[in-house]
């Protein structure tokens, strides 16, 4: 009788059929092996014991000899095979386990009951029908994969390997027909192949062909960063303590104390001296430095005596010199012994017998500087191939900001230029060019950047980049270095100035800075169509005070009043009217501009003003370098405008815009809106009230482009001083205005009637009117025109 568990081998082994009634095999239908061995895989992956993959592979290797040594009984030992395979399967239920003494005892009950029922088994296997064994055989790969998983299965049990044969087992036969090359791996190809990594995979249960030639991880170097390494490098340069790159900590080097040696060097060196050594040792920080110092302390010597060996004279030792180590006290050479040497200076046997070992290769006898780390890579670039990089970049052109020129070194390419663009040009140049990532590397290190100037260039400083980028004379390119430098010192000195001014002010004192920003347009829309049409301008004078850092904006329309000096002075004088009480000092910063700020009608206004009010006593007028006259007003208006992008609502008419700007400054812009009451005749105080003389009062001419400086002072009635420069050492010069009937006048409104404009703008406003509110179309229809007149120019105007 058959044991249960051997009956549940067979049925594994058949797919269910009863084999002992060989009527059954062939009436019914016997099931496709292919899904037998895919269940007996499946069975079988979840218990195999994958630590047990290299005693595998190497018992297939020993036992090649057993199982390749009986050929005659290839057949019998096949179908012993087939069952020991089957059987095998349901062994490691019950057997395989953890390695106790109670699962040994269970493995040896599970292989005792196989053999008990061999026999039986072996001669239910001989009535087997040949085409159910014709199924066998076909499935190569199949039973291939079955049979390494047995291997690594049977081999768990190392006592039964030890006692029994394994031929019982796995069957010897070495016949050349397909049954044994079925179930038997050429152990040849098991080790450091293709095929010997498959046997692995498969004994895994892992057959993803990916793995097989799947690279070593590289290992992480999170935080090894070259800060780190310097860091680290500098600690093992100085003796102290450090962390190697695998973790390991090292301690810090220390002068140990001298023992008792046959040279007394105990006696010959004090603790104190010792110390001191030690630290000057150390103190070096450089590991060249180190190696020259120990190199100088150790000298070699031509072995005097030579021990004669009778008994053995093959140990006779090999070594031709004698080594004397020294150490310096009082200007003199001490000799010391080797161990004493180390123990003083801390040093390792090991970095003094490589010093002296490179002396001794070394044709000037001296130690040779360490060579690590000073490689060059293969792919690193020539200095011929860098220069060409940098010169073309250099040649690009290029223009610097005068405004940022002190703060930056930055320079700009033309709004038409990129990164990429000039990449181009430079591979067009070279035969050899570098990857995009290096000539960009030298590029940002250039200062260069490739986006639009957000502050405009000095015409002037452009000007004369051109005349020296020309073919001129050398006595040429001398004069025109000279006037340029002279002309950034001027602006320099400018700015200097304002920033003196601004941080050493006074209660009394407050310093203003004016200008007035581009024309906004009216009404500003989104679409195409408004981009051809001619626009009502919007006019925007912004006075910044620097004391309390709140900015004053004076918002008119063409229609209401123009841009010109009266404008500017009308809106000037209302400020000054309404300064605090506490001010006595005023100075104010503009441009240059000769339509606006730099003029008789300015000039005028501040005398009349000072004679009209008892609270300020002096007014100082200073005016900025042409082409550099950045001030904080400035800053106002770039705000305005990048706020424009951000704004929420439409702006369709003047009034619209003031509203805008109030939410742009965020409570540091008050916005003034003027009508035309608040605009004065200026001019007409220079026609009977002051006088511009063409002289000062030494008898020099008074050029208007030459002053850098009005003073009007209170005290001086009709008097102005000025400076052509802003150095506070110059004297002032005199310039009297006065007439010789002093009259007392009112000043005259500027205008009386609204301004009118163009008859093509008023039509291209009219046009406009089916993207403007219906609220506004009456603003627009009642502008006045005029035949006589031309629309203003939009570009500000020079300073």
């Amino acid at each position: 009788m058959m044991s249960s568990r051997s009956n549940r081998l067979l049925a594994m082994a058949t797919g269910g059929v009863n084999i002992q009634d060989k009527s059954t095999i062939r009436k019914e239908k016997i099931p496709k092996k292919p899904s037998v061995c895919r269940n007996l895989n499946n069975s079988f992956l979840t218990e195999v014991n994958t630590s047990k993959n290299k005693q595998v592979l190497e018992w297939l290797n020993q036992s090649e000899s057993t199982r390749m040594s009986n050929d005659t009984e290839g057949v019998e030992n096949f179908k012993k095979d087939i069952y020991c395979l089957n059987e095998s399967v349901d062994v490691p239920e019950q057997c395989i386990m953890k390695k106790t003494d109670e699962s040994m005892c269970y493995q040896e009950i599970g292989i005792t009951d196989v053999y008990e029922n061999l026999d039986t088994v072996e001669n239910i296997i001989n009535s087997i029908p040949e085409d159910l064994l014709a199924l066998v055989q076909n499935e190569d790969q199949c039973y291939s994969g079955i049979h390494h998983e047995n291997v690594t299965n049977l081999n768990g049990f190392d006592e039964l390997n030890s006692e029994k044969d394994p031929s019982v087992i796995f069957g010897t036969s070495e016949s050349g027909s397909d049954e044994h090359n079925l179930l038997h791996t050429d152990t040849e190809a098991l080790f450091g192949t293709l095929e010997s990594t498959t046997v692995v995979n498969e004994i895994n249960g892992n057959n993803n062909e990916s793995n097989l030639n799947k690279r070593k991880k590289r290992p992480s170097t999170k935080g090894d960063t070259r800060q780190y390494r310097q860091y680290r490098k500098k600690n093992r340069n100085c003796g102290t303590e450090y962390t190697t790159n695998t973790g390991k900590i090292m301690n810090s080097r220390s002068s140990r104390s001298l023992s008792d040696c046959r040279t007394k060097c105990k006696s010959k060196v004090h603790d104190n001296l010792r110390i001191s050594l030690f630290n000057l040792y150390w103190s070096m920080n450089s590991h060249d430095r180190r190696s020259s110092y120990i190199s100088s302390l150790v000298h070699s010597t031509v072995k005097k005596t030579n021990r004669q060996r009778r008994d053995t004279p093959e140990k006779k030792k090999p070594r031709e010199l004698v080594y004397h180590y020294s150490v310096p006290i009082d200007g003199n050479l001490v000799t010391v012994c080797k161990a004493c040497f180390l123990n003083i200076f801390g040093e390792t046997s090991k970095f003094v017998r490589n010093i002296c070992n490179k002396k001794l290769s070394s044709p000037a006898n001296r130690s040779s500087p360490d060579k690590r780390g000073r490689i060059a890579p293969n792919n690193k670039k020539s200095p011929e191939e860098i220069k060409l990089v940098i010169d073309h970049i250099n040649n690009l052109p290029s223009y610097e900001s005068h405004y940022c020129r002190k703060q930056s070194k930055k320079k700009y390419l033309p709004t038409h230029f990129t990164l990429q663009r000039a990449y181009d040009e430079y591979k067009l140049t070279v035969e050899k060019p570098v990857s995009r990532s290096l000539y960009e590397k030298y590029f940002k290190s250039s200062g260069l950047k490739v986006k639009s100037l957000k502050k405009d260039t000095c015409a002037q400083c452009d000007r004369y980049k051109i005349q020296l980028s020309n073919s001129i004379s050398h006595e040429q390119r001398i004069n025109l270095t000279a006037e340029k430098n002279k002309h950034q010192e001027e602006a320099e000195q400018a700015y200097e100035t304002k920033r003196n001014d601004i941080t050493t002010m006074s209660t009394d004192t407050c310093v203003l800075s004016f200008d007035l920003q581009q024309c906004l347009p009216t009404p500003q829309l989104e679409n195409s169509v408004s981009f051809y049409k001619r626009q009502l301008w919007t006019y925007n004078l912004t006075i910044h005070n620097c004391k309390t850092s709140n900015a004053s904006c004076y918002v008119w329309y063409e229609s209401l009043a123009k841009r010109g000096a009266n404008d500017i002075s009308s809106c000037l004088f209302n400020y000054l009217k309404n300064l605090p009480k506490d001010i006595s000092n005023v100075i104010m910063y503009s441009d240059c501009c000769p339509g606006q700020n730099k003029n008789g009608i300015v000039i005028a206004m501040c005398l009349y003003f000072l004679e009209q009010q008892d609270l300020i006593t002096t007014i100082d007028h200073k005016f900025m370098v042409p082409g550099h006259s950045r001030m904080e007003c400035d800053s106002d208006h770039g705000k305005i405008e990048k706020a424009r992008k951000r704004y929420p609502h439409s702006i369709s008419h003047p009034y619209d815009w003031m509203q805008f700007i109030r939410w742009a400054g965020k409570g540091k812009f008050v916005v003034n809106e003027i009508n035309q009451d608040n605009f004065f005749d200026f001019n007409v105080l220079l026609k009977k009230k002051y006088q511009m003389r063409k002289k000062n009062e030494d008898g020099d001419k008074f050029i208007f482009r030459d002053v850098k400086w009005f003073r009007y002072s209170k005290e001086n009635k009709n008097v102005v001083f000025y400076k052509t420069s802003l150095d506070e050492n110059e004297h002032f010069k005199t310039l009297d205005m006065s007439r010789r009937k002093s009259i007392s006048m009112d000043l005259p409104k500027a205008y009386t009637d609204i301004l009118e404009i163009t008859e093509e703008k008023k039509s291209d406003l009219l046009s406009l009117l089916s993207f403007i509110p219906e609220v506004f179309h009456n603003f627009y229809q009642n502008l006045k025109t005029s035949k006589d007149i031309s629309d203003p120019i939009v570009s500000e105007d020079s300073d």
